[in-house]
This record gives C-alpha cells, sequence and structure tokens, in this order.
C-alpha cells in the first residue's frame, strides 16, 4: 500500500479520486485514513475529515478519538476533551473503553502541564479525574494493555516511579506476552533522570526481545534505550543482533552505523554498512542524515554537504529527521559557506521550546558553532572597518582627486541575538 512506503501525497491523492469517483464523502473508513494520513502534514485538514467521519456515525468511537487527536495535533487541546466529554455522554457509549483512555490520557497531560507550572490543585483535579475514566475503563476490560499503560501514565505524572515500576513487573508476571505494558514502562522510565530507573527501562526492552526474539523492532528500540543510558557496547550488541535476523533492515543498518561513527569512532566501519543498503537502493531521509555525518567524519565536505541536502529535500523527511540535518549541513559548510550557516543555526535556535527535536548535546554545540561564526564575523567586520577609516583618512589626504571616499556600512545582514538571547534573523540595510 502507498502509506506504507512512505507515499503519502499519494495515498492521499487516492482517497480523493475515490470520492470524487463515488460523488459523495460518506465513506468514513476512508475519511479517518485521510485524517491519520493529514495528522502531521496538515492537522486542520485532519481536524475536518475526523470531525465530518464523526458527524456521518455519532457514535463510532474510531471517530471521536481520532478528532481528538487531531484536534492536539492542532493545538487545540481544550476542544479535544470537549469532544470526548460530549461523545462519552451520548447514549450507545458507556461501555467503551478506548475514548475514556483517551480522554484519560487529555487530563493527565493537562495534570503534568499543571504540576510544572506550580497549579497543584488544578493538578490534583486533573489526577482525579483521570483515575475515574481509568477504573471505569478497568471494570469494562480489566485484561486490556491499554488500561495498564493508562495507570503507567497517571504515576508518571505524579512522579511515582516505584510505584510505575511495581505496577509493570507485576503485570508482565502474570501476562509476561503483553509487551505493550512493557512497551509503555520502557518508554516512561527512559525520562527519568535517576539511572536506576532507566535500567529498568532496558529491562523492560530485553523483555521484549526475549519473549519476541524474530521481532526487529524489538532490537531496536533495546538498541536505543542501550545508547541512552550510555551503554554504547549493548546498544551495538542488540542493533547487530536484530541485524542477524534481518540483514538488510535498513533502520537497524543506519543505527549500527550511528553507533559505529559516533559513539565509537569508526566513521570507516560506518560507511562500509550505510553505503551497502544505499547502493542496494534504500532513499530515507534519516539515512542520507546518517550518510552525511558519516561523510563530514571523513572528511569529505562535498559528499556529506550532497547527502544532507538530500536528506532535507525529501519529501518523507519530518522534523525529527530534519533538524538533525539541518545542524550537520550548517557544521558541514561552516568554514566554506559562513552565511548560509549562520543562517541555518540562527532558524533552527530560534525553533520554539515545544517544536525542538535537537538533542540538548546538539543545542550545545549548535549555539557554540552559532557564537563562533559570528565572532568571527565582527573580528571581519573590525578589520573592514578599520581599514574603511584608514581608507577614508586617505581619500581626505589625497584620494579625493580620484572622486571617491569610501562608504562605512556596519554589516548587519543575517543572524543575531535578540535583547532575551534567542536568535533572531535581521534583514540587510
Amino acid at each position: 500500500m502507498a502509506v506504507a512506503r512512505g507515499q503519502v501525497d499519494r495515498a492521499l491523492e487516492m482517497i480523493d479520486r475515490a470520492f470524487s469517483g463515488s460523488g459523495s464523502r460518506r465513506d468514513v473508513r476512508l475519511l479517518l485514513l485521510q485524517s491519520r494520513l493529514y495528522l502531521s502534514k496538515s492537522p486542520s485538514r485532519a481536524v475536518l475529515a475526523a470531525r465530518e467521519a464523526l458527524s456521518i456515525q455519532p457514535k463510532n468511537e474510531l471517530a471521536a478519538i481520532a478528532l481528538r487527536d487531531a484536534l492536539v495535533s492542532d493545538g487545540e487541546a481544550g476542544k479535544a476533551f470537549e469532544v470526548l466529554k460530549d461523545f462519552l455522554g451520548r447514549s450507545g457509549t458507556a461501555r467503551m473503553v478506548d475514548a475514556r483512555l483517551s480522554l484519560a490520557d487529555l487530563h493527565i497531560a493537562a495534570a503534568r502541564a499543571y504540576y510544572q507550572s506550580g497549579n497543584s490543585s488544578r493538578a490534583g483535579e486533573a489526577i482525579r479525574d483521570a483515575d475515574v475514566l481509568i477504573e471505569q475503563a478497568r471494570a469494562l476490560a480489566p485484561d486490556k494493555p491499554g488500561v495498564i499503560a493508562a495507570r503507567l501514565l497517571w504515576h508518571h505524572a505524579q512522579g511515582q516511579w516505584e510505584t510505575l515500576i511495581s505496577v509493570a513487573r507485576e503485570q508482565l508476571r502474570n501476562q509476561p506476552d503483553d509487551l505493550a505494558t512493557a512497551g509503555a514502562a520502557g518508554s516512561i522510565l527512559l525520562q527519568a533522570e535517576e539511572p536506576a530507573y532507566r535500567d529498568v527501562a532496558v529491562e523492560m526492552y530485553k523483555h521484549i526481545v526475549a519473549r519476541r526474539p524474530k521481532d526487529v523492532a524489538g532490537y531496536s528500540v533495546l538498541g536505543l534505550a542501550c545508547r541512552a543510558v550510555g551503554n554504547i557496547p549493548e546498544a551495538r550488541s542488540a542493533f547487530e543482533a536484530g541485524l542477524k535476523v534481518d540483514p538488510d533492515n535498513v533502520g537497524l543498518t543506519n543505527d549500527l552505523s550511528w553507533v559505529l561513527c559516533e559513539d565509537q569512532q569508526r566513521p570507516e566501519a560506518a560507511a562500509e554498512l550505510v553505503g551497502r543498503v544505499i547502493k542496494a537502493g534504500a532513499d530515507e531521509p534519516y539515512l542520507w542524515d546518517t550518510w552525511g555525518v558519516v561523510q563530514y567524519r571523513l572528511g569529505r565536505l562535498q559528499e556529506s554537504r550532497q547527502a544532507l541536502e538530500r536528506s532535507l529535500a525529501h519529501p518523507r523527511a519530518r522534523q525529527e529527521t530534519r533538524q538533525p540535518a539541518m545542524f550537520h549541513l550548517a557544521r558541514t559548510i561552516a568554514a566554506t559557506d559562513k552565511l548560509r550557516s549562520r543562517q541555518i543555526l540562527g532558524e533552527l535556535l530560534n525553533t520554539p521550546t515545544s517544536q525542538m527535536r535537537l538533542s540538548p548535546e546538539e543545542q550545545q554545540e549548535a549555539r557554540k558553532l552559532l557564537d563562533q561564526l559570528l565572532s568571527g564575523r565582527e573580528a571581519a567586520a573590525d578589520r573592514s572597518t578599520s581599514e574603511n577609516r584608514r581608507m577614508a583618512r586617505v581619500g581626505r589626504a589625497g584620494d579625493a582627486e580620484h572622486g571617491y571616499v569610501r562608504i562605512e556600512r556596519a554589516p548587519n545582514e543575517g543572524v543575531g541575538r535578540a535583547a532575551d538571547g534567542s536568535f533572531v534573523r535581521r534583514q540587510a540595510a
């Protein structure tokens, strides 16, 4: 199917043709698919498609949840609350579990935001509302994995790490094949600051691999978790084990290559791996980004620039790939195209915090590079200004007969700092 190949635009065109051919937009299944495809591409269009589906089938739980997801992506969490509350108030929805869990998730997210802002009273209200919904869902479907996952998120919002771990481990003892719970616990625990809790995240992903040794996705998340806790040898081992199951897996090849290049300083070995899958026809934006970094480490700046430009121009490139690729490109061209490097870094570092996809370490390195480029520009400006003044004096002393006097103008193109320390683009005079 087109979506499986990442060809979202083509899939959307096929849906539009299907609607045109039928002469109406009454196919709820297609509307929900359209909403999902638009979710990252155009959240406002995703909202329209999901709302249309819900209007056709007012008791369709999938439509209600799709509208909730689209509204959240569109920055309308308040409206998402209203949609689900209204839906669960309708007759015929009393036994719907997923809508309750979806609404509980909104309350949990609100609680986290209230805790962060210091509003413990409102946070407590949101936690209580979520608790009621999770208990309702548990009563309706006690064995549903999503119920346990919601409870884990509920404990996480309150910082109850030990209880969270206890709940996850007990669930896995009782139902060892509940890999959804293992995955949810692992994902949450990786966010902990305490190393011991992050180690439990690795334990959860090892459980997944042990239960599904032929599923390469398990090796991927295990490797990423090991790398996140700083255990590079185990990360490499996980990726290599996954490649034994599926030697041509592009994602695992990419991740192993990154570890070899960036963590173990072996860009030559990484180049051999990435080059093999590229030669075989692999074409993924994240792969071109990795290839660009490998070439940079090998000192092949032109090849690095070409690969990174290709990553950024790729139709499937999302912000998770685009932002790192922008930083890598700015670093690659810093010596050969300083102006563009400054512009890229300025745009990147001026990204709102909620939309930032660079790691803290990458952000720090990007700021350091921009500071260096700005310092170099200012030094050049000082030299230019000194030379201008000297020539102006020469002009007044004797060069005026030639009919010119140099005009001094401080350079102000490119990127500068705003009063709050953020980076802003300034227009040239």
